[in-house]
């Protein structure tokens, strides 16, 4: 165990990685080759994956004592994997259904290749955005109560620059990330998208 604790970045990075190809081969398996069981076996293996980012944080907290940028990241990529992970999956999921449908001289399900537009994708995308916002103020106030709020810093005048922590440094990227996704989220409200008969109009 203190082997894996000692390169736990290699561990964490793998286990990311496999984490993506397990998911591709869970829908090739699934719908290329039509290999229901051995897709749950896959699925499992998911499942498997994620506990073992989970634990892979949690112990070196153990070792450790204080929450650190390796936590922030663990943390990160389950709750990712929780919430906008899902949407991903399914858009991956989307993609490899056309393909195989494609491959095998089929038409893709009406549920497939139907996109969303106008208001339906502008409710969809506030949706979104909101769960980011909650996950968000939830992270903000854990950085807040360790002293690595980088927007507390901010407010304070007190930014300790080159020397701030990774914790502080992480806050403040993901602050950069959740103005860039409200910008990108919010203007299919202000800007729908048309539907394709409004278009043809």
């Amino acid at each position: 165990m203190e082997f894996v604790l000692d390169n736990k970045w290699i561990f964490l990075i793998g286990a990311e990685v496999s984490f993506w190809a397990l998911s591709v081969a869970f829908l090739l398996l699934r719908y290329l080759f039509d290999l229901g069981r051995a897709s749950v076996v896959v699925l499992a293996l998911i499942i498997l994956d994620d506990l073992f980012i989970a634990g892979l944080g949690a112990l070196d907290y153990l070792r450790t004592g204080e929450f650190a940028i390796y936590q922030f990241i663990a943390a990160a990529i389950i709750v990712y994997g929780l919430t906008f992970g899902k949407q991903d999956f399914k858009r991956l999921d989307a993609y490899l259904k056309r393909r195989v449908a494609r491959w095998k001289g089929q038409a893709s399900p009406p549920e497939v290749s139907r996109q969303k537009t106008g208001h339906e994708k502008a409710r969809y995308e506030r949706r979104r955005w909101y769960g980011h916002l909650a996950i968000f103020a939830v992270g903000q106030v854990i950085l807040l109560a360790t002293g690595d709020s980088w927007i507390a810093a901010q407010l304070a005048g007190n930014v300790p620059g080159g020397e701030s922590s990774g914790l502080m440094q992480a806050g403040r990227i993901w602050c950069l990330v959740f103005l860039i996704d409200t910008i990108w989220s919010l203007s299919y409200t202000v800007f729908p998208r048309r539907t394709q008969t409004s278009r043809a109009r």
